[in-house]
């Protein structure tokens, strides 16, 4: 309704720019017809990157994350077993 009250503004008080609007709306139309598409796909991107599954497992395989823990527990449990078999220096 706000498109049509403006139209009908500018054809009672300025006529002469209706001329310009055709190759203006041309312009508009195509370009939202080229960047439609990859704006969606940025936009699902976006969610599926914001998703708890994907946040866990990009924490995970930062160094300080969990698997940096893992890899600790492991390298303290083979100091424990080797001085356990060769004795402790």
């Amino acid at each position: 309704m706000n498109f049509v009250t403006s139209v009908g503004i500018l054809c009672s008080f300025a006529w002469q720019s209706l001329i310009a609007l055709p190759p203006l709306g041309a312009t508009y139309w195509t370009i939202v017809t080229i960047y439609r598409w990859p704006a969606l796909d940025l936009k699902g991107l976006e969610g599926v990157s914001r998703s708890p599954a994907m946040s866990h497992f990009s924490d995970s395989w930062v160094p300080e994350g969990s698997l940096a823990g893992v890899f600790g527990c492991r390298e303290m449990a083979l100091e424990l077993v080797s001085g356990l078999i060769f004795g402790a220096n």
